[in-house]
């Protein structure tokens, strides 16, 4: 029998068989030495060590990072309201964002959407092929308008317009009767 030894190990040639120092032996039908079921452990085992190595690494990003990837406060507001433009919003009670807004006297946001829908109604007539997205930063439900909406979407304008004014008065109306109360 032809049979190396390797780090204290004895590997046969060619068909014979070694005897390792655990008695067992091993027959090797190829021509080539080789690696005996220990040294085929400790790869194995250096593997696995390799292989948890890699899955306790962490990613780490800088303080500055922004922490949420959804959509802003304004943008899914605007996303609602258009939503409910389309009426394919479904609340308790037949209520829209504006109604909310206006019955919270929120006029700095009835304001914001004004100017987010004038803002799509401008993206939207100087588009090249007619259409522009609803939410020009992309995500939320990715939906689009053309040039037919336009009409409808101004007189949306013209409504928004109207509540802002409501609001308004409605505002001054109260702020007056607590400076009266005011002794």
């Amino acid at each position: 029998m032809n049979a190396v030894a390797i780090r204290g190990e004895e590997l046969a040639f060619g068909g014979g068989a070694a005897q390792c120092h655990c008695g067992g032996m091993q027959v090797l039908p190829s021509p080539a030495p080789q690696p005996h079921h220990h040294l085929l452990q400790q790869q194995q085992q250096q593997q696995q060590q390799q292989q948890q190595r890699r899955r306790t690494r962490r990613v780490r990003f800088h303080p500055a990072t922004k922490e949420n990837d959804g959509l802003r406060h304004t943008t899914r507001m605007f996303q609602e309201y258009m939503l409910d433009v389309f009426r394919r919003s479904k609340r308790p009670a037949g209520q829209t964002i504006v109604s909310v807004l206006a019955n919270s006297l929120n006029g700095r946001a009835l304001l914001t959407l004004r100017k987010l829908l004038a803002d799509l109604i401008w993206r939207c007539e100087r588009s090249k092929n007619g259409r522009a997205a609803v939410l020009n930063h992309g995500g939320g439900h990715a939906q689009c308008v053309s040039r037919q909406h336009i009409p409808y979407l101004v007189r949306h304008v013209e409504f928004l317009d109207t509540v802002v004014q409501k609001v308004r008065v409605v505002v001054a109306r109260n702020s007056a009767a607590v400076e009266s109360d005011v002794p």
